[in-house]
C-alpha cells in the first residue's frame, strides 16, 4: 500500500529557526548536568553549585552555536571546582 504523503521525505530540510544537532544535544546535556548541580547544591547548602545549575541551566538558552555553547558550559561547570572554600 503507498504511504498517503507519496514519495515526499524530509530529510536535509530544516526550518531557519531550528537549532542544529549538536546544539540540541548540547542543550540537553548541559541542562541535565545543571539539575544535578542544582539537585547537588540544595541538598547540601551550597550555594555557588545552585546558582552554576542554574546557569547551566540558562546558558543554552541564550546561545545557539555549538562552539561557544561548549566553551561556556565548560567554564560554568569548572567554576564550583575552582572556587571551592
Amino acid at each position: 500500500m503507498a504511504s498517503p504523503l507519496g514519495s515526499f521525505t524530509v530529510e536535509g530540510i530544516r526550518t531557519p529557526g531550528m537549532p542544529s544537532t549538536t546544539v540540541l544535544l548540547l542543550n540537553v546535556l548541559l541542562g541535565s548536568i545543571g539539575a544535578g548541580y542544582m539537585v547537588y547544591g540544595r541538598r547540601n547548602n551550597h550555594l555557588l553549585a545552585t546558582i552554576c545549575g542554574l546557569l547551566l541551566m540558562v546558558v543554552p538558552a541564550l546561545i545557539s552555536a555549538p562552539l561557544p555553547l561548549l566553551l561556556a558550559g565548560t567554564a560554568v561547570m569548572a567554576v564550583p571546582f575552582l572556587l571551592r572554600g
